[in-house]
């Protein structure tokens, strides 16, 4: 039922209840006319009843569109204001409004369905301060309030505020509210702004707006107007009172429209939906939440951002769908600007299932003067999460951004930019095409000292046709268990980054057969210290493991001995590959060199604890020590060696001692020693009785049977092997809860883990014969063995 109905039976009941003695009795005695409503516990006289409403008509508003009604509705404000507070019911109607509406604490301004205010000159809308007079730039105030010491506890419900603003230009807001402690705006409708606020709010907390629609702006004056302003109120600001800096907080805006009029009577939206740009050393505009609202900036040249985000802390966007413009944009004060010397970044941003088609969906920017050493322009903790975005997202100066479970494509360039941040996290997203690029800024050296020392963690992604790219130095970095199917590009690529342990695991690459020469890693420029382990890639087409392409010398690329751990396939290249400029493969210039080795500790710690073992160059592949690296171990054998000619053994008689002839005793022993044919088990058991091969040599334990018959000890000798090994353990980390966080990136509660040690070779021993000493025993005993042959022959023929 609508209100001025409900108001109009209310009156005709009464009327009828009264009958005949109506008129005299209540021109005589008001106060004894009284009623009793169902429910209540008593009667109370007609005056007081009607009073609990204040209705403008009472105060002499027309309603006709006519007619100024300014004064009247002020007027019915009033006098709800002076009564300690109450409801101010505008009928049905069309008000015009040729001053400013002003409205006091402790009041309810409440519109019926189908009223329409109706700006009827230059100037603002409505405003929290009854002490207004000609504007609020404080010339003619009565009060100047400071805080949130104004006037608060206020809600304006319903209605169609229409400025007008294509035949009045000029700079006007809607509403200007201040120093209010508790707003809210409810089912309003504002339409035709024009060059300034829908909402102009300084100082003010505990907000709500909701479920409001903003409808077209008129000839906007600048990109950064925003449709709400939440603001200070500054030394430099125009607005009434104190201008002492204070903050607003604990603002809400909900399931609200903002966009272009249908009726295509204002130039589209405005070129902001919320946000600011001013800030105070006072405090942070901060406790923000944007949710489930809808915003179309597809018809403004001009437009910035959904939400701008100036000095903000603690700031949610939630749920919102976005056309023609950005989800978001935090914007950093220049550290120069006047009286921002203890100015605070934007910090704990979070930006929550949301949907973007703007070639720029999310993006922060550094003040143009930024440096290092300076205290200003400090942002920290942003995180995108669960959102659609059709473009891209650029984040510059954050320490603490995380990327999450996003589908990001369509992006013009990179779809996720990175630059001069520290502690990344870009993990369970879908990225289609562009490229992920982390870099720092290459023309702000002390930038590149202090922002790029940080954490980098790729995690658990799905690449479509997208490159990850670092640039420039980043303390650490882990790109692990990412997928990147059928791709025409390379997986990773780095340039210059120097002194950074890159540990790149568990990924799953393929190359695309059509496409050309791809790489899984391309390393340019200083690149250095990767780790691989346990990938899948697939480079069947053309292509390589690694590639390091430089005019410069490159710096040493360590790949430990998980390398082989990863699953690959490759066609035709080397699977390991490094290139100069002149295409020569596998070749390091200046006495760079492949290494393998291990780590005794955690991966990222910037490389301290690698172990070099191994080392390959143009000279050969080679032990990182002389003489003290075997190939191979006891339990993990090489099957087949090839080899163009012999092993060549040290011989040097300066490093021998205890010289002299092979003894008898062990002429004999090796005398019992017999040659036998045989087949091995593990091939008979993979080939089959028959198909395994038959091989010619000497069976171990024989020959310690052989050499305790002459009473010596077989372990004695260089030619005979006898190895044995314990169980071996790997101690694995198994995950039973994981951390919680809240939506600023704290965490709430820790993982919960434990640690298992789980079998991975059973214990064992094995008998070994070094043949080449075995041949050389073998060749002794043949001249011994001739030696007495033509000894007896010369005793027998007497010729000795």
């Amino acid at each position: 039922m609508e209100r001025r109905t409900f108001f109009s039976m209310a009156i005709a009941g009464v009327s009828l209840a009264l009958g005949a003695t109506r008129g005299e009795a209540q021109r005589a005695y008001p106060e004894r006319s009284s009623i009793t409503t169902g429910g209540s516990t008593g009667p109370r006289p007609l005056r007081d009843r009607f009073a609990d409403v204040f209705t403008v008509l009472d105060y002499g508003a027309k309603a006709d569109g006519v007619t100024d009604d300014t004064d009247a509705i002020n007027a019915a404000l009033a006098a709800c204001y002076n009564a300690g507070g109450g409801l101010v019911f505008v009928p049905h109607g069309k008000y015009l409004i040729r001053g400013k509406i002003v409205q006091g604490a402790n009041t309810t301004l409440c519109c019926d369905s189908g009223t329409v205010l109706v700006r009827g000159a230059a100037g603002g809308f409505w405003a929290n301060w009854l002490g207004y007079k000609t504007d609020y730039t404080g010339k003619n105030n009565l009060e100047a309030p400071s805080g949130y010491a104004g006037h608060g506890n206020i809600a304006v419900i319903g209605g169609v505020w229409d400025m007008k603003g294509y035949e009045f230009g000029g700079s006007a807001n809607g509403f200007t509210i201040g120093y209010a402690d508790g707003v809210l705006f409810r089912d309003i409708v504002i339409k035709n702004g024009v060059g300034a606020h829908a909402v102009d709010m300084c100082a003010s907390r505990h907000v709500l707006i909701d479920n409001c629609r903003f409808l077209g702006c008129c000839k906007p004056s600048a990109p950064h107007k925003e449709c709400i302003q939440l603001d200070h109120c500054a030394m430099n600001s125009t607005f009434f009172g104190a201008r002492d800096g204070t903050p607003c907080y604990d603002v809400v805006i909900r399931n609200c429209y903002c966009g272009p009029n249908p009726d295509r009577r204002s130039d589209g939206s405005w070129p902001v939906f919320v946000g600011s740009h001013g800030a105070h050393e006072k405090g942070q505009t901060r406790d923000i939440l944007v949710e489930g609202c809808v915003c179309d900036f597809s018809a403004n040249s001009t437009q910035t951002a959904m939400v701008h985000a100036y000095a903000w802390k603690n700031v949610t966007v939630k749920s919102c769908t976005v056309h023609g413009t950005k989800v978001l944009q935090c914007t950093s004060v220049s550290p120069s600007n006047a009286n921002m010397a203890s100015y605070r970044g934007n910090e704990n941003i979070l930006v929550e299932g949301c949907t973007c088609d703007h070639p720029l969906a999310v993006y922060s920017s550094l003040p143009a003067d930024y440096t290092a050493a300076s205290n200003a322009g400090r942002n920290k903790n942003i995180t995108v999460s669960g959102c659609t975005l059709d473009g891209m997202v650029e984040i510059q100066g954050f320490d603490g951004v995380k990327i999450a479970n996003c589908t990001i494509k369509n992006a013009r360039a990179q779809s996720l930019f990175l630059v001069a941040c520290a502690n990344m996290t870009v993990t369970g997203n879908i990225i289609e095409a562009g490229a992920v690029q982390i870099q720092s800024n290459p023309d702000a050296a002390a930038l590149l000292a202090h922002w790029n020392y940080g954490h980098l963690s790729v995690v658990g992604n799905t690449f479509l046709n997208s490159i990850i790219f670092l640039r420039f130095p980043l303390r650490s970095v882990v790109v692990a268990d990412n997928a990147a199917p059928a791709s025409t590009k390379s997986f990773l690529q780095c340039n210059s980054v120097s002194d950074t342990s890159i540990a790149v695991s568990g990924n799953v690459y393929s190359q695309d057969p059509e496409a050309g020469k791809a790489y899984f890693i391309v390393s340019n420029s200083y690149s250095d210290n990767f780790l691989l382990s346990g990938n899948k890639i697939d480079l069947s087409k053309n292509g390589a493991i690694a590639a390091a392409n430089t005019t410069r010398a490159a710096r040493d690329i360590k790949l430990t001995p998980v390398l082989f751990k990863n699953e690959l396939n490759y066609g035709g290249e080397a699977p390991i590959q490094f290139d100069t400029f002149s295409g020569v493969k596998i070749a390091w210039k200046q006495g760079g060199r492949l290494t393998f080795g291990s780590y005794k500790e955690d991966i990222t710690s910037k490389n301290k604890n690698f172990t070099e073992q191994y080392a390959c160059d143009t000279g050969g592949f080679f032990p990182a020590a002389d003489n003290v690296r075997k190939l191979g171990t006891n339990r993990y054998r090489w099957s087949t060696v090839y080899a163009g000619s012999g092993i060549i053994n040290t011989s040097d008689e300066r490093e021998k001692t205890q010289i002299g002839p092979v003894e008898d005793a062990v002429m004999r022993a090796w005398g019992r020693v017999d040659f036998q044919q045989f087949k091995f088990r593990d091939a008979v058991a993979s080939k089959g009785a028959d198909g395994a091969r038959i091989h010619t040599g000497i069976v171990a334990q024989r020959v310690k049977e052989a050499f305790e018959a002459e009473g010596l000890d077989a372990s004695g000798f260089a030619l005979f092997c006898y190895d044995e090994w314990q169980d071996e353990y790997e101690t694995r980390t198994v995950i039973d809860a994981d951390a919680r966080y809240d939506h600023e990136g704290n965490e709430i509660s820790p993982a919960i883990s434990h640690k298992e040690q789980v079998l991975v070779r059973s214990a064992g021993s094995r008998y070994g014969i070094r043949y080449d000493e075995a041949l050389a025993l073998e060749c002794a005993y043949q001249r011994w063995k001739l030696s007495q042959l033509e000894a007896q022959i010369r005793e027998l023929t007497g010729k000795g």
